[in-house]
């Protein structure tokens, strides 16, 4: 028995598969796009506002066009608006250079004043250095004085107590009681010297040799040496 009716014929033919040829409409659209593409140049070019004897529209109409003119309305403002952010940007970047000299003269002048004030601190430490060194000398000549004035005091023989100005006056000198000199005065007469402004007014007169502790005429004289005995 045969698969196709008997009245069938080629076109009626059905694949095993069910899948129908696709050749013929794809055939038909190749010519279809350009006659469409064709009409709506020519829509186009009636609406611009005519057409050159040949079919393509004049520039005269395209210029004259609303479609065209408001093209150019937008350049333009796209050109302005161009221009004015370019102007922005220059100004922006002269400000932007006034800035940065203005930040590096800054700089400048900030590290100028870190090395001043580094000189200047070094400077300080420099002198107080020197304060403490001179401190320390002037406290050295202080403990060399003390420790002199204490030695020469050691070496003053103090004489014992009812002892007579005139035999301790002698004990400096001589021996055996015997004055050393005119401040034996004092003990002689049984009373002092007379007083004179300074050692050199007395000695003129031919007084002096006065002993701290022993002689009261000591304490009307300066001690220049710290010895314990004065105008000697």
């Amino acid at each position: 028995m045969s698969a196709n009716p008997p009245d069938a014929g080629p076109r009626d033919h059905v694949p095993p598969y069910g899948t129908p040829p696709a050749a013929a409409p794809r055939a038909r659209r190749r010519w279809v796009v350009p006659t469409v593409t064709g009409a709506v140049g020519l829509v186009l070019g009636i609406g611009v506002g005519g057409a050159s004897g040949d079919g393509t529209p004049s520039t005269e109409s395209i210029t004259q066009s609303a479609e065209y003119q408001s093209m150019t309305a937008e350049r333009d403002d796209a050109r302005d608006r161009l221009a004015t952010t370019t102007s922005a940007l220059e100004d922006t970047k002269t400000a932007l250079d006034e800035t940065t000299a203005e930040l590096d003269s800054v700089r400048s002048e900030q590290a100028a004043a870190e090395r001043a004030a580094a000189a200047r601190e070094d400077d300080l430490s420099a002198r107080e250095a020197a304060v403490t060194e001179r401190e320390q000398a002037v406290q050295e000549r202080e403990d060399a004085a003390t420790a002199a004035s204490a030695e020469q005091a050691a070496r003053i023989v103090t004489p014992p107590p009812g002892s007579s100005a005139g035999s301790s006056s002698g004990s400096l000198g001589t021996s055996g009681g015997t004055t050393a000199g005119p401040s034996s005065g004092s003990s002689s007469g049984g009373g002092t010297d007379p007083q004179y402004r300074t050692c050199k007014e007395a000695k003129s007169h031919g007084l002096g040799g006065y002993v701290r502790g022993v002689d009261p005429e000591y304490d009307w004289y300066r001690d220049s040496d710290g010895d314990g005995v004065v105008c000697e």
